[in-house]
């Protein structure tokens, strides 16, 4: 018994991730975080909706959605989210008005670079 766990233990422990496929899985993170941020400015259109910054680079929980933490700016406030690329979830955002015109908004994504989406 002991020799077939320290076989299982030898076998994970063994397991590593090269530093092509980590690029990979990081650019793949990135395109994702992208998409989910265009989908909340596309979906939110609040004039007042300033950043998004993701905290993390996102991975595929349990469900099988991708998603990333984000911390996202509204009017001076921040709230706490998860975006995913099925389900999003977090703080309540505020209720946009009927008249507004979406503006500019300021997305970080997790390597620290930046672009901002109409």
């Amino acid at each position: 018994m002991t020799a077939i766990i320290g076989g299982i233990s030898a076998g994970v422990s063994g397991c590593s991730v090269s530093g092509a496929d980590k690029d990979e899985q990081m650019q793949a993170n990135l395109a994702n975080q992208r998409k989910v941020a265009v989908k909340l400015v596309e979906n939110y259109p609040n004039p007042e909706l300033e950043s998004i910054t993701f905290t993390s680079a996102g991975s595929v929980g349990g469900a099988g959605d991708w998603a990333a933490r984000a911390v996202i700016s509204v009017g001076g406030r921040d709230y706490n989210g998860i975006l995913g690329t099925s389900l999003s979830s977090g703080d309540g955002l505020p209720t946009i008005a009927e008249d507004a015109t979406p503006g500019l908004v300021a997305v970080t994504y997790s390597d620290g670079t930046s672009e901002m989406l109409p």
